[in-house]
């Protein structure tokens, strides 16, 4: 029976963590229950858990499911960066490879065979995006997708496979930064959304929200375009999003939908 504390640090393990690691050291409850200081180098949240990478290369979690889908791989090792997204988690190990866990819904824990000198990687929650090392532009390349492909997330256009520093993605959107400071950006942020800025340039980092899109420049202002959903219309929209992951899961087993 896990203890309340053990319940408030799944539920709010972001800001726990973010306070502990200023100190470089944080203590979750391990999987037996006993806490366990270390020294942490990078953290990740996901939808109700967190993980965090040590600085010895492996990888701990906390909060719900560390037992069953969210727990990480056993002898995981060589990590040098995490991510989280949604009930998927993402590993890039020291030889470029990467390593995947959490819910397999349509995919996004296949990793594509043969994958490795990946040189940045992000997740939608459902699809994932990495950035695979050319051997002639070393710290760019080209991007590689998989997974929820219902908006054309994962179907990576010529711009973004050559020259890219940087991938970042939405729940149903997929962006890839330039060596030159644009952006590429395919799939959809959900009806009505804005458009990337026209013209959008010097930019020098990328993130992808919910269904929003932001771009740090190179002057410290930030670009943003996307969805702004009302607090009235959110309920609405979570229901919508849960149905559309209902029928990705169930397309290929149901001709009919």
């Amino acid at each position: 029976m896990r203890s309340t504390f053990e319940k408030i640090l799944g539920k709010f393990g972001v800001a726990i963590t973010a306070v502990l690691l200023f100190a470089g050291t944080m203590a979750p409850f391990a999987q037996n229950g006993v806490a366990d200081t270390v020294k942490v180098v990078q953290i990740a949240a996901a939808q109700n858990n967190s993980i965090a990478l040590k600085s010895d290369g492996t990888v701990i979690a906390w909060g719900n499911n560390i037992s069953t889908w969210a727990k990480p791989p056993e002898g995981l090792s060589d990590v040098v960066e995490i991510h989280a997204k949604s009930q998927l988690f993402l590993a890039r190990k020291s030889n470029g490879t990467v390593v995947a866990w959490g819910v397999n819904y349509v995919g996004e824990l296949n990793i594509p065979a043969g994958l490795g000198k990946v040189i940045s990687m992000a997740s939608g929650g459902m699809h994932n995006l990495v950035v695979v090392e050319s051997p002639s532009t070393g710290g760019l390349g080209g991007v590689v997708a998989w997974g929820l492909n219902l908006d054309g997330q994962a179907n990576v256009p010529s711009a973004a496979q050559s020259f890219v520093s940087k991938v970042a993605a939405g729940n149903y959107y997929s962006m890839a930064l330039k060596f030159n400071g644009t952006v590429v950006d395919w799939g959809s942020n959900g009806a009505d959304a804005t458009p990337m800025p026209a013209g959008l340039s010097n930019v020098r980092d990328i993130q992808g929200g919910y269904l929003f899109a932001l771009a740090l420049k190179n002057d410290g202002t930030i670009a943003a375009w996307g969805r702004t959903i009302p607090a009235t219309e959110f309920l609405m929209c979570r229901l919508g999003c849960k149905a559309k992951r209902w029928l990705s899961r169930h397309r290929t087993t149901t001709p009919w939908l």
